[in-house]
């Protein structure tokens, strides 16, 4: 037994990654890579756009501090709250 498209009856190629209806061909409403998108969900995430994530910058350690890693926790020395 195949997997059947909710709207059309067809062969199913994929659910959509948001709400998982499953999906023929003519339902993909956008793909992205392996990630399926239906009409609905992508009406609804298309006023969404992706930014960037600012990368993370290490910074020096705070002077008079000692870490020390005692069976799996942190251990700060010489914090002052």
């Amino acid at each position: 037994m195949t997997l059947k498209c909710s709207s059309h009856r067809k062969e199913h190629i994929g659910a959509c990654n948001w709400c998982g209806v499953k999906m023929c061909q003519e339902c993909i409403s956008k793909k992205e890579g392996r990630k399926y998108y239906c009409f609905k969900c992508h009406s609804t995430l298309g006023r969404y756009s992706r930014e960037r994530m600012p990368r993370r910058t290490t910074s020096a350690p705070i002077s008079g501090r000692r870490y020390q890693l005692q069976d799996g926790y942190l251990v700060l020395e010489g914090d002052k709250i």
